[in-house]
């Protein structure tokens, strides 16, 4: 039969087999004994054993690619199985590259903050029983896309010809977070329409009745690809103002005057002008 005491450390023992197993650091004696028959008396025979630090290993399990402003738990697990009693793990990033993280040493959160590469480290902190151990692994942070939307979101006929709207992007996330410049371009479809623009503010001017497409592009930068965003736009008949700008309101029998009359739009293109006299009381 097997026996083990204690000399300091500690170990279970198959009293049969023989098979020791540690426990706890320190010195054992380990004992064999042959008990006695009718032909032979009991033996015993003893040796000491010292029992070291165990190292566990570390094994990641985490995504070794995200994007900027991404977020993930990364996990480090052990192959001893009282990860406790070799003490706690913390995690830590370094950069290998342009990449930029962070991560919290306790629970292992990652959030990209810079396109790039960082590595990821884990660090078991050593105990009585166990030694420190340490792992790392690479993670690439690549460039996120941001979603544009435009507003206000506008039905046929919203902007008229000579009339003047502005339609502006809004950036998910901000562009205060992503630095992104926003800018605006128009193309004319089939409808023909046509307008100025002001390509930093999203000004539109009508200029001619029909359609038009407006896109908003977020330029892309080292962390956002490019993003863009587009709507069609109809543009309406405007209605002009007429006004008389010279004629008087009495007159003799024979006398002539010529009136003449002022429009809000050009008269090119708002058409050309035409008099005619209403019925009343008099002939002219």
């Amino acid at each position: 039969t097997y026996d083990v005491t204690s000399g300091g450390g500690s170990a279970t023992i198959n009293s049969l087999t023989g098979q020791i197993t540690a426990t706890q650091v320190g010195l054992i004696v380990f004992t064999a004994t042959a008990l006695a028959n009718t032909n032979y008396n009991q033996a015993i025979t003893s040796t000491s054993i010292a029992i070291g630090k165990s190292t566990p290993t570390l094994i990641f399990s985490v995504s070794n690619t995200m994007i900027v402003g991404g977020v993930q738990t990364a996990s480090a697990t052990s192959t001893k199985a009282l990860v406790d009693d070799g003490g706690g793990i913390n995690y830590a990033l370094s950069t290998v590259g342009a990449g930029t993280a962070t991560v919290d040493p306790l629970t292992g959160v990652i959030t990209g903050i810079g396109s790039g590469t960082v590595t990821l480290s884990a660090t078991l902190l050593g105990s009585p029983n166990y030694n420190s151990s340490f792992t790392t692994t690479v993670i690439t942070i690549g460039r996120a896309t941001p979603t544009l939307s435009l507003s206000p979101v506008l039905g046929s006929n919203s902007l008229t010809v000579d009339a003047s709207l502005v339609i502006n992007a809004t950036s998910t996330p901000s562009t205060s977070t992503t630095l992104q410049t926003i800018v605006y371009s128009v193309t004319t479809t089939i409808g023909g329409g046509s307008v100025t623009l002001d390509t930093v503010t999203g000004q539109l001017t009508g200029t001619k009745v029909g359609s038009i497409t407006f896109t908003a592009i977020a330029l892309a930068n080292l962390n956002y690809n490019q993003s863009f965003t587009s709507t069609l736009l109809v543009v309406g008949r405007s209605t002009p103002t007429l006004s008389f700008s010279s004629v008087l309101t009495t007159m003799a029998v024979g006398e002539t005057q010529t009136a003449t009359v002022s429009s809000t739009v050009i008269v090119s293109s708002g058409g050309s002008i035409s008099f005619t006299l209403l019925a009343g009381s008099g002939s002219a």
